[in-house]
Parts: C-alpha cells; sequence; structure tokens
C-alpha cells in the first residue's frame, strides 16, 4: 500500500529516513515542507503492519514550453534493493504525474553507477539520463565524504593530510575557538557567505532562506557552527544532521586572521562533533572532481582530499519518461537555445 504522508504520520516517516542507509536529508519531510512553503508532497509505501519500507518526496520542475513539468526526487527513493517496493512507490509518483501533467519522472539516487539498487531502478522503467540536462536541478555528480564509524579523535587526526593535520593542530593553538551559533546570528553568517562568494563568484541566497530553512529543520538538524577570534566571527559554516549522517552544506569565511587556519578548525570541529553524536558518515558534499561529468573545480577538490575522506561518484540523473514526444520536443527546443547561445 502507498499514500502521501501527513501530519500525522510525519514522526513516524522521519524516523524511516533516519535510521534507513540511504536516508538523505533531501528526502526528509522537514526538508520537503521547507522546499513547498509548506505543502510537501512526500510519498510512502506500507506493509501490511502499517510499517514504511519505502518513500520519495516529490518535488515539481516547471519546464520552459508545453506547458508541462518534470516530478524530480533528490536523492531519492529511500529505500532497499527491492524491486516490489520500487514498483510501487513510482506507482504513486506516476499517479502524482499525470495529475500535474509531468512528462516524466527524474531522480538521482543516492548510488553508484554498478550499485544494484540502479539495476531495481532500471527494472521498473527508469534508464540513465543526460547529466547535462537541467543539471541546475540535480545533486552533486561527486561527493566526498568521510567514514566516522569507530574512529576518534586521534585516528581522524591520523587519517589526515600531514599539512591538514599540521593545519588543524596549529589552530588548536591559536586564539580561534568554535561554537554551534543561534538562529539570530544568521546575518553575521551571511555576512561571512557573502565576502566569499564574492572572491569565488557563486550566488548566496538571501537571509530570508536561511531563516526559512533554520525554522524548517530545527536546531536539530540546522547547526550554525562560527570560528571566532578574539569574540569576533571569521569563519561559519552550516552543517545539517540526519539520523547518523551529517552534511556540509555551507561555508564562508572573512580575510581576517587566516593565520588562525579558521576553514581547518571548522572541519576538525564539524567532524568531532559528528562524532560525540555518534554519526558515522561526514559527507563534505559536491565536488567536481576526477570522476565528475563537469568541469573540475580542482581547488575544492584538493581542499577535500586533505581531510582523508573518499571521492564518491554517483550514478547522476536517470528519468522514466512518461510522455516521449513532449521529451522529444523539450530536448529539441533545449539545443536550440543552446545553438542560439554560442
Amino acid at each position: 500500500m502507498y499514500r502521501f504522508i501527513t501530519e500525522e504520520d510525519r514522526a513516524l516517516y522521519e524516523a524511516f529516513v533516519e535510521r534507513h542507509p540511504k536516508g538523505h536529508f533531501l528526502q526528509t519531510y522537514a526538508w520537503a515542507c521547507f522546499k513547498t512553503k509548506g505543502k510537501p508532497k512526500v510519498l510512502a509505501s506500507f506493509d501490511e503492519k502499517g510499517n514504511i519500507r519505502g518513500g520519495m518526496s516529490l518535488f515539481t520542475w516547471r519546464a520552459p514550453i508545453l506547458n508541462t513539468c518534470t516530478v524530480y526526487s533528490p536523492r531519492g527513493p529511500v529505500c532497499d534493493d527491492d524491486v516490489a517496493v520500487m514498483k510501487e512507490l513510482i506507482r504513486g509518483a506516476k499517479e502524482y504525474a499525470k495529475s500535474v501533467g509531468a512528462y516524466q519522472i527524474t531522480v538521482d539516487p543516492d548510488a553508484r553507477e554498478d550499485d544494484a539498487f540502479v539495476k531495481c531502478l532500471q527494472t521498473v522503467g527508469f534508464s540513465m539520463g543526460d547529466n547535462r540536462v537541467d543539471n541546475a536541478i540535480l545533486q552533486p555528480l561527486a561527493c566526498y565524504r568521510i567514514n566516522l564509524a569507530g574512529k576518534d579523535e586521534e585516528s581522524l587526526m591520523a587519517s589526515y593530510h600531514s599539512k591538514t593535520r599540521y593545519s588543524v593542530r596549529a589552530s588548536l593553538k591559536s586564539e580561534a575557538t568554535w561554537r554551534i551559533g543561534t538562529r539570530d546570528e544568521l546575518p553575521v553568517f551571511q555576512a561571512l557567505l557573502t565576502q566569499t562568494a564574492q572572491k569565488d563568484g557563486f550566488h548566496v541566497r538571501p537571509i530570508e532562506y536561511l531563516y526559512e530553512m533554520y525554522d524548517a529543520l530545527t536546531p536539530e538538524r540546522f547547526l550554525l557552527f562560527l570560528i571566532e577570534v578574539e569574540g569576533k566571527a571569521v569563519a561559519g559554516s552550516v552543517l545539517l544532521r540526519v539520523g547518523a549522517k551529517t552534511w556540509h552544506l555551507y561555508g564562508g569565511c572573512s580575510d581576517e586572521h587566516k593565520e588562525t587556519y579558521p576553514n581547518y578548525l571548522m572541519q576538525w570541529a564539524m567532524q568531532t562533533w559528528s562524532m560525540e553524536q555518534g554519526c558515522t558518515l561526514y559527507d563534505m558534499r559536491g565536488v567536481a572532481g576526477e570522476q565528475d561529468k563537469t568541469t573540475p573545480l580542482e581547488g575544492l577538490l584538493r581542499f577535500k582530499k586533505r581531510f582523508g575522506g573518499e571521492l564518491v561518484p554517483m550514478v547522476g540523473r536517470m528519468d522514466l519518461v512518461l510522455s516521449p514526444w513532449k521529451r522529444c520536443t523539450i530536448d529539441l527546443a533545449r539545443k536550440v537555445k543552446h545553438l542560439v547561445r554560442k
């Protein structure tokens, strides 16, 4: 049996996502509420005892023509390598897609290309998609992850590159300190993030976006880390937590007190905090690296490699086309648009 999750099922569904190996913050009910302004569409499959055995959060992305859309499930679905459960979830997703006039369903699961999970998705109708199409809505094609299971501070430090160990130790001996900030300090972080964005050339969300995210995820899942020198914040990061996993979402740093290595202390603080909370996976999120199909961001990749984790290539986009003629028309329109731009 499948149906959409309601507020009554919320705690049951969130607990399922927290404990499942493929659980992800992008598949939580709280994230769906945040991104849809309180109108989430989260589908779940139930067994005969009423236990959840699979779920997928659904979002709609409008196409530029034909008054149609893509139904998108970021890092979904969340379930075992079980074709029966996937069939049930996708049946519900198809019904929803039909109700909103979607021409395809797109997922980019938390799985490598050779995983059995991908084979199950292919069995229920999905095929490998083009990761260059609608790339703005997709999740990173490669993530840098650190396995924290069984580690303590000593073994974590030992896993770092020698230069990273030096930088972290130097920062710990400096005047820099770290703490977890409050909602009222989000503007402080926003200012640091803006400084970094101006240097590196990326877009920064408005402060209202951070407030809404904080309120939706609550302080238990949204952690604002601040690095301070003499009482002034010189770096900040947002860390998200779901179950035994944490994700480094955003980070910003000023040009002041670089001699204290604030970015290295930030990573040390978030990783050791995650260990203290019993987390076993620390996700540094996306990099455009060796396995990525986009332009490499070598500086970012080098920084993350220094912390001794693993570059995990994802399968990327997988599509279930519901209207082939609409898909062909939209693909042709995109190609023409690309040629005109060139």
